[in-house]
């Protein structure tokens, strides 16, 4: 049962994972001097966005604009790494960009994700529990099959006890005097050779 919880478990995470983290972009990408690189995302009302990126040499200027070109978020890091703190969209694309402002190529490191709204992961949480409790069930019914079966397989393999040979029809009385068969005490004639007895 152990393993069946552990499955159950791995399921229900794996399902809240992908209703929570709905969209993603990562990659590596060179960044000549004066370049600039940028990722554009399609978010939904009310959905979590969040970016991180890596630079090992060199200058970059991050900007992030809503859909109408706003900018929300603007900073420079040089070698090190960055992080955009998540916020709620409004629906809309939305465009991540590093510049190259120093002299020599950068290569960025990136990952943009953006995860759905609450309500639709408690959404998909609660159909995930709804799966999680059908698997459990089928999983008890299968064992309480695999139980059953099990012990009528023993009950109808098992010998009966002091029984070596075929059980008599009765009391039995003189054999035939024609085949030797045993007849039994009220027979007339032999079961065998048909010889009469009385």
């Amino acid at each position: 049962m152990k393993a069946a919880k552990v499955a159950i478990g791995i399921i229900a995470l794996a399902m809240l994972i992908t209703a929570l983290s709905s969209n993603a972009s990562a990659d590596t990408e060179t960044i000549s001097p004066g370049g600039s690189y940028s990722v554009h995302a399609e978010l939904g009302e009310n959905e979590m966005v969040s970016s991180w990126w890596w630079q090992s040499t060199g200058n970059l200027h991050f900007t992030l604009r809503d859909p109408d070109g706003t900018l929300i978020d603007e900073s420079t890091s040089m070698a090190d790494s960055g992080a955009l703190t998540p916020f709620t969209a409004v629906a809309g694309q939305y465009t991540f960009t590093w510049e190259n402002t120093g002299s020599s190529s950068v290569t960025l490191t990136y990952t943009v994700s953006w995860m759905g709204d609450i309500e639709e992961g408690f959404s998909m949480l609660a159909w995930a529990a709804i799966i999680a409790g059908v698997v459990v069930a089928v999983i008890i019914v299968l064992v309480v099959v695999l139980i059953v079966m099990s012990d009528r397989k023993k009950t109808t393999a098992a010998p009966m006890v002091g029984m070596t040979g075929p059980m008599p029809m009765g009391p039995v009385g003189p054999n035939c005097p024609r085949c030797g068969m045993p007849v039994p005490s009220e027979g007339m004639f032999c079961a065998k050779c048909g010889a009469k007895i009385r």
